[in-house]
């Protein structure tokens, strides 16, 4: 959850520093600095010919349904990825559950998700909420923002109530 909490944190500094989205993040990009912070690589150059018989770009293998889709994204893109991320790190296997890159693409874009509860059964209802939250298949049901995701992460990692505006989550 720290290092989700982290990631969130630094996606979120792209906004206030007038980025757009990363629009890219995946394992491979994330990285554990000798001074203890998280570290992002740049993000994903869409777009990215997700259509292709046998897409063979792991760049898409944690991006958001509308990604997949072609639709228009914002922030909260990323902060699916960042779910993402946050499912596999609790779990060890990615999220849809499938090998193949053209599967987990179908998956995400259907919103096909292996439930993390079922892989980690003795998961805190408050983590777990934090993760289905932020991996909701329509971007208006996810963390409105990557600070929203951050600050919902603080509150798990400080013991407190976990709430997206007002409605608390897990409960």
């Amino acid at each position: 959850a720290w290092i989700a909490r982290e990631l969130a944190r630094a996606v979120h500094s792209l906004a206030v520093l007038g980025h757009g989205p990363h629009a890219g993040l995946r394992p491979e990009r994330i990285h554990l600095a000798p001074d203890g912070r998280v570290r992002i690589e740049h993000g994903l150059e869409w777009p990215v010919d997700v259509t292709d018989p046998m897409p063979a770009d792991p760049r898409v293998a944690y991006v958001a349904p509308e990604q997949v889709k072609g639709l228009p994204i914002d922030f909260r893109a990323d902060v699916y990825s960042i779910g993402l991320v946050l499912h596999e790190l609790l779990s060890g296997r990615h999220p849809t559950g499938l090998e193949s890159l053209f599967e987990r693409l179908g998956a995400i874009a259907q919103g096909r998700l292996v439930d993390l509860g079922t892989r980690v059964p003795d998961l805190q209802p408050e983590l777990h909420a934090i993760v289905r939250t932020a991996t909701a298949l329509e971007p208006e049901l996810r963390f409105a923002s990557p600070r929203a995701l951050c600050e919902a992460l603080d509150a798990y990692l400080a013991g407190r109530s976990v709430e997206q505006g007002d409605v608390v989550l897990g409960l």
